[in-house]
């Protein structure tokens, strides 16, 4: 049985997705196309000469809850692997799947129900749009 790699990157964008994603989360580029894995090829092979000659720079990836919601049952499970190791951070967009995520974890640091009036308001007067959390740091 041929051993799947830990996850593939997208050529286009550069996040990492499952191996068994047909489309790269983030950006929707298919990962085979005509037939041929563009998955697999090592990306630092295309950029051998820039690396000499650049120092790389180590962009932490982000997702949203909102594209979050929108993934099958293991690409969720992988997702959350990679936040709770810090290697995504949740971002939120303001709309409102991601206001009811960001009073969600509100409640759940505060010890409290998201349904607390306190929370509710402190949500509707705050702008969570741009709001970045790395939850490795509060070790999950």
């Amino acid at each position: 049985m041929e051993e799947m790699p830990e996850y593939q990157i997208c050529m286009k964008c550069g996040k990492r997705s499952t191996p068994y994603m047909k489309n790269c989360w983030k950006c929707g580029t298919p990962f085979f196309l005509g037939g041929e894995d563009y998955s697999l090829i090592n990306p630092n092979d295309a950029v051998k000469e820039a690396v000499e000659t650049v120092e790389p720079v180590i962009e932490v990836e982000e997702i949203m809850p909102c594209k979050l919601d929108e993934m099958g049952f293991s690409d969720k499970i992988f997702a959350y692997s990679l936040m709770f190791r810090g290697d995504i951070i949740v971002k939120f967009c303001g709309c409102e799947k991601c206001r009811d995520a960001y009073r969600d974890l509100l409640a759940f640091f505060r010890e409290c129900s998201p349904e607390d009036e306190a929370i509710i308001e402190e949500v509707n007067n705050t702008d969570f749009k741009d709001v970045a959390i790395d939850l490795s740091v509060y070790g999950f």
